[in-house]
């Protein structure tokens, strides 16, 4: 009788360590150790890919002239990519430009100004000795007054040619499209000869930038609050491990997705020399 209650206490005495072991396994592969305290580093499959992708089109309607990229080329930004057909605007911005430079006029009504104050001078002295009458002097100093109006609106007619240069030499700079980022060609949808239109959103080619590029991670929210903007993670891409990499967190999703239980985390990671390409998956552990 002694032996079966020795029995039943070593196999109770073996329950409980099991179930402690369990519980410290569970705790374990969650990341948490058994007072509650910050989560384990562990590591969470990522997806490296381009830090902006645009659709470059034009800023106006207009005829291809020319396309001088190819898809998988290297573009920097503020480089000619593409020019639309311009006879039009280029004839419009030459005609401005030379109604800007035109200085007859002014020089014309300063000279008449000039001749009319001197007029006006002598006939005032001349009044004075009482040899011009006073309707003489009237008629003067109103051809001195209009003189002086002629010569403003010379002025102000230069002042609208040069506004008129501006406005022509920006409508023909709207003709040439220029990349906006340092990147590359993905893909090339139109070339020369093609039609662009706003209206149906027509783009030229599409560029990536990819560098620096972008890691997009899902975890778990179990860790939520665990991660922060400006963190380090250690990258390794899939099939590129020489490549493994720092990158540095700048986004975390502040709303968790129900369906999943999970959040986003986005960190971006340099690329020089644009070495590894975008579209990589890979492996991401941050470090704590």
């Amino acid at each position: 009788m002694k032996l079966t209650h020795r029995v039943s206490a070593l196999l109770a005495a073996i329950i409980i360590v099991g179930s402690l072991g369990n519980q410290w396994s569970v705790d374990a592969q969650s990341g948490q150790s058994d007072n509650g305290s910050t989560p384990v580093p562990a590591e969470f499959d990522g997806l490296i890919k381009a830090s902006r992708t645009i659709n470059l089109s034009a800023p106006v309607d207009g005829l291809l002239e020319s396309v001088r990229i190819e898809r998988g080329d290297t573009v920097s930004k503020g480089q000619i990519v593409a020019t639309l057909e311009s006879t039009v605007e280029t004839a419009t911005w030459e005609l401005a430009e030379a109604r800007a430079r035109m200085e007859a006029e002014q020089r014309s009504r300063r000279a008449q100004l000039a001749f009319l104050t001197g007029k006006l001078g002598r006939e005032e002295r001349l009044h004075t000795r009482g040899i011009v009458s006073d309707d003489e002097l009237a008629l003067s100093r109103t051809e001195h007054a209009v003189g002086q109006e002629a010569v403003l609106e010379a002025d102000e007619r230069k002042q609208l040619a040069v506004l008129e240069q501006k406005r022509a030499a920006a409508a023909l700079a709207l003709r040439t499209v220029y990349s906006p980022i340092d990147g590359v060609v993905i893909e090339r949808v139109l070339s020369k000869g093609e039609l662009v239109t706003r209206q149906h959103q027509s783009k030229i080619m599409v560029l990536a930038q990819i560098d620096p590029l972008t890691v997009e991670v899902i975890v778990p929210a179990d860790i939520f609050g665990t991660v922060s903007v400006g963190e380090q993670a250690d990258v390794v891409p899939v099939g590129f491990a020489q490549y493994r990499s720092t990158a540095t967190v700048k986004t975390v999703d502040k709303v968790i997705d129900a369906a999943s239980h999970s959040f986003r985390v986005s960190l971006e990671l340099p690329n020089p020399n644009h070495r590894l390409p975008a579209g990589v998956k890979c492996s991401v552990r941050f470090n704590k």
